[in-house]
């Protein structure tokens, strides 16, 4: 039961103090129709939208579902770093080299070296990803660094394969 206690001094209220003698869930049962239990009411309805808005906010909007071809490429783009070098191949031909921007669920930005500019594509439009990218070669375009560097161990090969022979030749 609420009892307020006052103290006046020289027509003042110096002091307002409650005493609750009963838990508030027992007042609430007792005062059915009565303001607390309004306030009550009011106060469950508030820590159940409180607890069920951050529910729906986190809640994603659905999106379209990414082909398995997709979700592999995605993971590939994964795997690559934000600011990574990395060349792109689409379905169409179109190759695209830079650094890694942006993930999104359906989609990624790379920074294009060549074209400078940011280019966004989507993953159901890639065909291959390769992390890196090489130099310029002899018409212009970028050469993969991994042929590049089977290219040069070949023409290394080639090349202590004429030493030797040429050497043995002059020793007979």
């Amino acid at each position: 039961m609420l009892e307020p206690i006052l103290a006046e001094n020289n027509g003042s209220i110096k002091t307002l103090r409650v005493a609750i003698s009963r838990s508030p869930k027992s007042i609430c049962k007792s005062w059915e129709n009565g303001v607390l239990s309004r306030c009550c009411r009011a106060l469950a309805v508030l820590l159940a939208f409180l607890q069920a808005y951050p529910l729906a906010a986190m809640q994603n909007t659905p999106s379209k579902s990414l082909s398995p071809i997709a979700q592999k490429t995605k993971a590939e783009v994964g795997r690559i770093p934000i600011d990574g070098k990395l060349t792109v191949k689409k379905i169409d031909g179109t190759e695209y080299h830079g650094h890694l921007q942006a993930v999104e669920p359906e989609e990624f930005s790379i920074r294009e070296v060549d074209l400078k500019t940011t280019v966004t594509i989507p993953y159901d439009q890639v065909e291959q990803v390769r992390k890196n990218y090489g130099g310029k070669g002899v018409g212009g375009r970028r050469v993969n660094p991994k042929k590049s560097l089977i290219v040069g161990a070949v023409t290394l090969g080639i090349v202590f394969t004429i030493l030797i022979v040429a050497l043995a030749k002059d020793k007979s």
